[in-house]
């Protein structure tokens, strides 16, 4: 099993690194926010203030600033420093379309990598539901713009996914999906097996292959249910329902592993290879199996595809950049005020002049400060 560790940055993140940990204690996390109202939420998870403790507005580049200027007091601090180096792989996890989350992980990622150059980091990612603020949807495009800048490993769940459900219930559902990717990418059902299987070099193999990492699972299914619908068209189903984003139409995948854990009878008559999934998702250049005989009957069966490797999903990238479109196209018609127009200026500085409210010479104004919210 591999040694993993998880870094949430923003609130986000926090709240899937302090989950990972309430349910895993043998995993190492740790949460970097610039918020200190963030952390009261969390019960598990060690914390770090990036900032000033007041966020940052979900502003990228105010997060940027607090990084650059605090990353080598963090490098050194010695519960950040555990976490890292006492694991083979690290995610680094974020919301997309935030502030904090989305302006830091990037370059923190970067500057691992460079650090630790024999170790893997892993970006996961969170893209907001298209029906999100432009900035959220902006700040999104931002993130992934510098995730593939310095060849990165990156994972992406999409909030739009879970979008007809209520706000707290979608993202305890998404966080929930992610935490048990996390688990299943250590290596928690690579059962000890006397067949073929998918050891930690095998893993660190498909989890170190540049670009997308995505994960598919079928489970919870008896002999009798799959006369209904097979294990191959249960794997096809949850890549369009889970909160993955959804897939690339390229059918480029690099790596594939393949677990699976089945009774005898199951066993015996699933065709390992996948060969309608890879009909769907394209051939891998190098797969791996893990088989593992289930003991009893009461034991779940499951079948899951790791694979990664893969693209962009410029698909729903294009959505994204067409709601930005839409809102920016309905701001440049938006009518002209009919109230300004009749608004009595010079009554209004003559008020202002007759109220006996001191004077100021100036020194106590922050101008760049003032000029700073319009010139952007």
């Amino acid at each position: 099993m591999l040694k993993v560790g998880v870094v949430g940055v923003g609130n986000a993140g926090n709240q899937v690194a302090d989950g990972v940990k309430g349910l895993i204690k043998d995993i190492d996390a740790i949460a970097l926010n610039s918020s200190g109202n963030d952390f009261s939420s969390l019960s598990h998870v060690k914390k770090i203030i990036v900032g000033d403790e007041k966020g940052a507005g979900k502003d990228r580049a105010i997060a940027k600033s607090f990084i650059q200027r605090e990353i080598k007091k963090l490098l050194v601090q010695g519960e950040f420093v555990e976490v890292i180096e006492r694991n083979d792989v690290n995610f680094v996890v974020a919301g997309a379309g935030g502030g904090t989350g989305s302006g830091i992980s990037p370059v923190l990622t970067d500057i691992l990598k460079r650090m630790y150059p024999t170790k893997l980091f892993i970006n996961i990612g969170v893209l907001p539901a298209l029906k999100e603020s432009v900035a959220a949807q902006e700040n999104a495009l931002a993130y992934l713009k510098e995730l593939i800048g310095f060849n990165a490993t990156y994972m992406l769940y999409d909030n739009n996914r879970r979008a007809n459900e209520t706000t707290s219930r979608m993202l305890e559902n998404v966080n929930a999906e992610i935490i048990e990717d996390i688990i299943t990418l250590r290596g928690e059902y690579q059962f000890i097996t006397p067949f073929t299987s998918i050891d930690e070099k095998d893993a660190t193999k498909i989890l170190g292959t540049a670009g997308r990492l995505l994960v598919a699972r079928a489970e919870n299914f008896r002999e009798k249910d799959l006369d209904e619908k097979s294990i191959e068209e249960r794997l096809i189903m949850n890549l369009n329902t889970s909160a993955h984003a959804e897939m690339d139409r390229d059918r480029i995948v690099k790596r594939m592993g393949i677990i699976s854990n089945l009774n005898t009878k199951i066993n015996n008559t699933l065709d390992s290879n996948l060969p309608k999934f890879k009909e769907l998702v394209g051939e891998p250049v190098e797969g791996f199996e893990h088989i593992y005989i289930n003991p009893s009957e009461d034991n779940t069966n499951r079948v899951i595809a790791i694979m990664s490797g893969l693209s962009m999903p410029d698909d729903r990238l294009e959505k994204i950049v067409q709601r930005i479109d839409g809102v920016t196209e309905q701001l440049m018609t938006t009518k002209e005020s009919s109230v300004l127009g009749n608004v009595n200026t010079d009554l209004i500085s003559e008020l202002r002049g007759n109220a006996n409210t001191g004077s100021s010479d100036g020194k106590d104004i922050d101008f760049d400060d003032i000029f700073s919210r319009y010139l952007k």
